[in-house]
């Protein structure tokens, strides 16, 4: 397909979740085409793709301009993932910048989250996430 540059977390959506069967990949994009040959692109901002299998289209995106905010306010261009959720929501790790947060089908930003919590390591500077899951209510109850 070519689509992705840099993608991370790539999966199908599960059953009974709005879009089941096709893949969803966090597609982090990346600044700087002359550092790697191997790079055929630059973009330098991320997004979430729902892709189909089937006919290799875009089912649906997710950009920051979903969220009317400057394209280049979503990137992380390492690590990072997205999680369908059974009502039809997206929950996005923004790895890199440690932040969580869920959209709507139309990109509206329904709650956010930023790490507070500095990693204590000099390999990794900032308060990064390397992924993260809504799990069900029940599950948190012994």
């Amino acid at each position: 397909m070519g689509l992705t540059i840099g993608q991370h977390n790539p999966h199908f959506v599960p059953a009974g979740v709005p879009g089941t069967g096709h893949v969803l990949v966090f597609d982090n994009g990346y600044v700087d085409g002359n550092t790697n040959p191997f790079r055929a692109s630059t973009r330098p901002y991320s997004r979430v793709l729902e892709l189909n299998p089937v006919d290799q289209s875009i089912a649906w995106e997710y950009t920051a301009e979903n969220s009317n905010r400057p394209i280049w306010t979503f990137f992380s261009h390492y690590i990072s993932g997205a999680q369908r959720q059974p009502n039809g929501n997206t929950l996005i790790c923004e790895g890199s910048n440690g932040r969580i947060f869920e959209v709507t089908p139309a990109g509206e930003i329904v709650w956010e989250y930023v790490n507070p919590f500095p990693n204590l390591t000099p390999k990794i500077p900032n308060s990064t996430i390397f992924r993260a899951a809504k799990v069900a209510e029940n599950w948190l109850k012994r």
